[in-house]
């Protein structure tokens, strides 16, 4: 695991990063990001700061809903 920042979010940053030996892509939530996974057949994985943005965000607007789901 390594972390590499890059100032644009073209698509050739992630596509140069990918090899066979890669097996997931941890991003934020920038869907631009889902075609390289797609190409190379590897797992998408979003940032837990945006999944629970979103979480906190919807539970603001609607009454309280427990989720579970098995990771």
């Amino acid at each position: 695991m390594f972390f590499r920042y890059e100032p644009t979010r073209n698509r050739s940053v992630p596509t140069s990063l990918l090899t066979a030996e890669v097996s997931a892509l941890l991003v934020d939530g920038y869907q631009g990001y889902e075609s390289s996974c797609k190409d190379y057949e590897i797992a998408h994985l979003g940032c837990w700061a945006h999944a629970r943005r979103k979480v906190t965000h919807r539970s603001r607007r609607t009454a309280p809903v427990l989720v579970v789901r098995p990771l």
